[in-house]
């Protein structure tokens, strides 16, 4: 539960709740109803909370099983977690007249990373974004393809992204 996580980490950094409320921008309620699990946090509540604990978002995420909706068999979907390497920067991009802003970059280096490393089952990507950067998943396969056009990866990572983007443009499954 992600209030448990908020809760732990709180208590790691010796904070109050008020404290914690007060570095969020939150009220002491809002983050005491989180803590207790009697309130489910916003997504921008949640973003919030991470900047004031010093943590990333998923870090505030269970790391066992997440469940789906029951879909009449026994299919379960595992966290995946990001390692956030970088493998590629905005100022990569740059140096090739390219413009990106640092949400389409997170985006387009998770993109890289999924096929790279596969999810073993059914996966549903939750990416945190700036409110003033916008993410259009087609301009960030349209990166993805620049960068492998460049050759701006490994050979490994090339391959693996090359073959997903084959698969899904021939409708087959990677």
């Amino acid at each position: 539960m992600i209030g448990e996580a908020v809760r732990r980490r709180r208590e790691e950094l010796r904070l109050t709740g008020a404290q914690l409320a007060e570095k969020a921008g939150m009220a002491p309620s809002a983050v005491s109803q989180i803590e207790t699990g009697k309130r489910t946090p916003s997504s921008s509540s949640v973003v919030k909370l991470a900047a004031a604990l010093s943590v990333e978002v998923g870090d505030l995420f269970p790391k066992g099983q997440a469940s789906l909706p029951d879909f009449g068999d026994e299919r379960r979907a595992t966290v995946y977690r990001f390692t956030g390497e970088q493998k590629v920067t905005a100022e990569k991009l740059r140096g090739h007249g390219i413009e990106a802003n640092d949400s389409e970059v997170h985006v387009l280096n998770q993109y890289i990373e999924l096929r790279e490393r596969p999810p073993a089952g059914p996966v549903a990507v939750w990416h945190v974004k700036k409110a003033d950067e916008p993410v259009d998943d087609e301009r960030v396969k349209t990166l993805l393809a620049f960068v492998l056009w460049k050759g701006m990866l490994s050979p490994e990572q090339a391959d693996a992204a090359g073959k997903a983007l084959y698969a899904e443009l021939a409708g087959k499954s990677a």
